[in-house]
């Protein structure tokens, strides 16, 4: 590792160190490597997932090992308790989402849409009243209309996503929209990806 990159790796690794992560949709292709990653930067970490789309296998090692804890639920439900569910998280990363292939998203776009804002809400409304130290939104390209320019300025994403996921890539926008407006209210940390 070169002498950049390692400085990099220690200085985020002293700010992960110790504290209680939550990695949602941390089961996932994605999610389960930032969880390994957090392990490994000595992060306590609790993936929370309902395994629909995430795979058990892809964190079976770091739950058998006890490295990270494993909660199952669907962030999408109206009564979870998601503030009990989040009460410790000095840091939330917000990864999950309700997505299908895309046959079946470029045929359902208001129960993409729907689904994805009723989770992004929970769990935007959640870091609001318990203030984590980092909130991180993990967004998508989908919320970008087809014809934009390559590289693609943020300025591109305006409320307009391309059309074979246009429910869920608008879903997607409100989340970074959502997280915008609670930064300007709170002045809480929060970055979206």
């Amino acid at each position: 590792m070169g002498e950049y990159r390692q400085k990099l790796w220690e200085e985020v690794s002293s700010f992960y160190c110790g504290k209680q992560c939550f990695v949602l949709g941390g089961a996932g292709f994605a999610g389960s490597h930032v969880s390994e990653m957090l392990v490994n930067m000595k992060a306590r970490v609790t993936i929370v997932d309902s395994l629909e789309r995430g795979k058990f296998e892809n964190i079976a090692s770091l739950v058998k090992m006890e490295q990270a804890e494993l909660t199952r639920v669907d962030l999408a439900d109206p009564y979870l308790p998601i503030l009990d569910l989040f009460q410790d998280a000095e840091v939330i990363i917000h990864m999950a989402a309700k997505v299908s292939n895309i046959s079946f998203n470029s045929k359902n776009h208001y129960q993409m849409y729907l689904n994805n804002v009723k989770l992004n809400t929970n769990v935007i409304d959640a870091a609001r009243y318990l203030r984590p130290s980092r909130f991180t939104f993990m967004s998508t390209g989908c919320v970008y209309s087809e014809n934009v320019p390559s590289p693609t300025p943020e300025s591109a994403a305006n409320g307009t996503p391309e059309e074979t996921n246009y429910g869920y890539g608008l879903a997607k926008w409100v989340g970074e929209e959502q997280c915008r407006l609670l930064q300007a209210e709170t002045l809480q940390n929060i970055t979206i990806v």
